[in-house]
C-alpha cells in the first residue's frame, strides 16, 4: 500500500513538472528573479534603454550607430557612422574633412592637408610634400607624448593604441585610437550590460 501511494505521488509531480515545462515553452529557468529587461540584446531601439544607443538588429546588440542614419552621430570631430565597427568616425569621404582637409579611408579619420609645413596645425606640424599631407610621426619612435606613444602610420598621429594588445586592461577604441572600457555592449555584462559611447564605460540603462 505504501509503494503504491509513493508511485502515485511520483506520477503527480512529474505530471506538475512537465506542465510548468510546457506552459514555458519547453523553457525552465530558476532564475526568472533577475532584471532581464536590461540587456544588450536588441529587436529595435528601445531595447537598449539608453538614448545613445541603436539597435543593430542583425546582430541584436544595442551599438553608438547602426549605420541606417549618420544622425545618430552626435559626438563633436565624429559625425559619420562606419557600418562595419557600428561606431562614429570622422568621415567617410574627403568632403567630411573640409576643403582643407582629407580622408583616410583605412582608419576613416581626417589629416589635415599642405603644400608646405607652414600650412599645418601644431598637433601635425610637418608636411609630407609628396602627399600634401600633415604628420606628426613615421614611426613610434617619434611619439613621446604621455599615452600617446604609437605611431598611427596612415595617419601620421601619434595614439594610445592601434589594437587590442597595445592596451593593459579594457579594449582598443579604433575609432578613436584609445584604451576604453568597452566598445560596444558585447564587451559588457551584468549588472551593467550597455556600452555608453561618450564615455565608452559600461553601464546598467535605465
Amino acid at each position: 500500500m505504501i509503494s503504491a501511494i509513493s508511485t502515485a505521488i511520483r506520477r503527480s509531480w512529474t505530471v506538475a513538472i512537465v506542465g510548468v515545462i510546457v506552459a514555458c515553452n519547453g523553457e525552465f529557468h530558476f532564475d526568472e528573479g533577475s532584471d532581464a529587461s536590461i540587456t544588450s540584446s536588441c529587436t529595435k531601439d528601445t531595447d537598449c534603454k539608453l538614448g545613445t544607443l541603436y539597435c543593430d538588429v542583425s546582430s541584436g546588440l544595442c551599438v553608438e550607430c547602426n549605420g541606417l542614419d549618420d544622425a545618430q552621430c552626435t559626438q563633436l570631430g565624429r559625425p559619420r557612422c562606419d557600418t562595419a565597427l557600428h561606431a562614429c568616425v570622422e568621415c567617410g569621404v574627403n568632403q567630411d574633412c573640409g576643403s582643407n582637409g582629407a580622408c583616410v579611408t583605412s582608419t576613416r579619420k581626417c589629416v589635415p592637408k599642405c603644400v608646405e609645413s607652414i600650412n599645418c596645425p601644431v598637433s601635425t606640424p610637418r608636411c609630407d610634400e609628396n602627399i600634401q599631407r600633415c604628420f606628426e610621426c613615421t614611426k613610434s619612435e617619434d611619439c613621446k607624448s604621455g599615452t600617446r606613444r604609437l605611431c598611427e602610420i596612415p595617419t601620421g598621429r601619434c595614439v594610445e593604441c592601434l589594437q587590442e594588445s597595445d592596451c593593459s586592461s579594457g579594449h582598443c577604441a579604433t575609432a578613436i585610437s584609445k584604451c576604453v572600457d568597452c566598445r560596444s555592449s558585447a564587451d559588457c555584462s551584468n549588472p551593467t550590460p550597455l556600452c555608453d559611447p561618450t564615455s565608452n564605460t559600461c553601464v546598467a540603462g535605465s
